[in-house]
C-alpha cells in the first residue's frame, strides 16, 4: 500500500499550478483622424481582476494587418510622437498622438503585465491629412465624390430588381393560370 502511495503522491506533486488572470481592454480598436502636428487624443480602458502595473507601448506596420509580428516598428521610425501613460493599473486613459507626415498608419497598443508574459492590446489606426488647402479640398470633394457614387449604385440595381421582380411575378401568373385551366 505504502508503495501505490508514492507514486500518486509524485503525480500529485508534478501538477503544475494554474493561475488565471482576468484581463480586458477596450474599446478594440482606436481610430483617429486629422491634421498634420495636430495632437488627436482616444480615450481606452483597460480591465482586470488584479491590481497589478501594466507596461504599455505603441508598434507600427507598414500596413494594415492582423499578425502582431508585422508591428515592428517604433513611433519615431514614422515621425509619430505619441504620448501614453507607460505604467499603469486597471482604468481608463487617454492615448494621444500626432504626426509630422501625412498619410494611413496602423497601430497596435500593446500593454504586458509587469513581470509576467501576460497581455492585452488594441489596433490603432492613424489617418493623418496633409496642412495644405488643396489636400482638405480634395479630402472634402472625395467624399461627396464618394457619396455620390454610393447613391448611383442603388439607381443602377433598381431597374434590374424591378425587372427581376415583374419577371417573377409574370412567371407567378402563368403558373397558376395553367393549373387553372388544368383543373377545368
Amino acid at each position: 500500500m505504502k508503495t501505490a502511495l508514492i507514486p500518486a503522491a509524485f503525480l500529485i506533486l508534478m501538477i503544475p499550478c494554474i493561475c488565471s488572470v482576468n484581463l480586458g481592454i477596450s474599446p478594440e480598436k482606436l481610430e483617429f483622424s486629422g491634421s498634420q502636428n495636430e495632437i488627436i487624443c482616444n480615450n481606452f480602458s483597460i480591465t482586470g481582476d488584479a491590481p497589478v502595473l501594466f507596461e504599455g507601448y505603441v508598434r507600427w506596420s507598414k500596413s494594415e494587418s492582423k499578425n502582431l509580428l508585422d508591428y515592428n516598428l517604433i513611433s519615431s521610425d514614422l515621425k509619430i510622437n505619441v504620448t501614453i501613460p507607460e505604467l499603469i493599473n486597471p482604468g481608463e486613459y487617454q492615448l494621444c498622438i500626432s504626426s509630422k507626415n501625412s498619410g494611413a498608419y496602423y497601430g497596435a497598443l500593446l500593454y504586458k503585465m509587469q513581470d509576467s508574459s501576460y497581455g492585452i492590446g488594441t489596433w490603432v489606426e492613424l489617418k493623418i491629412r496633409g496642412n495644405s488647402a488643396d489636400s482638405k479640398i480634395s479630402f472634402i470633394s472625395g467624399r461627396i465624390v464618394q457619396k455620390i457614387n454610393q447613391k448611383q449604385a442603388g439607381t443602377i440595381l433598381m431597374p434590374f430588381l424591378t425587372a427581376a421582380l415583374l419577371f417573377f411575378l409574370i412567371l407567378i401568373l402563368k403558373i397558376k393560370k395553367k393549373k387553372f385551366r388544368m383543373l377545368q
